[in-house]
């Protein structure tokens, strides 16, 4: 899936992923878990503009970019594979949903 796919298919995610991908790029660069939940990355972020909910809706569509990693099939929250986390891809992902909604 690309971003425009996303944006396309599940607009929902694709509005959190444009407004907070920063704050999860920081979060995963902050955390040192390795399988964290949205709700642990949130508290590495040093104040936080968003709530673990939007953060985890934002992570949730890294990982359908291929960006991020989840650990495991649980029907608890999800965990994140932070050592499959790419922070290129998470950058480049970035800069194509800023360029996409400029359009």
């Amino acid at each position: 899936m690309g971003v425009t796919q996303l944006r396309d298919d599940d607009p929902t995610n694709f509005g959190y992923l444009r407004s907070n991908w920063r704050e999860a790029r920081r979060g995963l660069e902050a955390v040192d878990m390795v399988y964290p939940q949205s709700k642990q990355i949130h508290a590495a972020i040093p104040e936080p503009e968003t709530t673990p909910r939007t953060l985890g809706a934002a992570l949730q569509a890294f990982v359908e970019l291929g960006a991020l990693g989840v650990w495991g099939d649980t029907v608890a929250a999800n965990r994140y594979d932070t050592r499959g986390h790419d922070p290129e891809m998470v950058e480049e992902i970035g800069r194509a949903v800023e360029r996409l909604h400029e359009e």
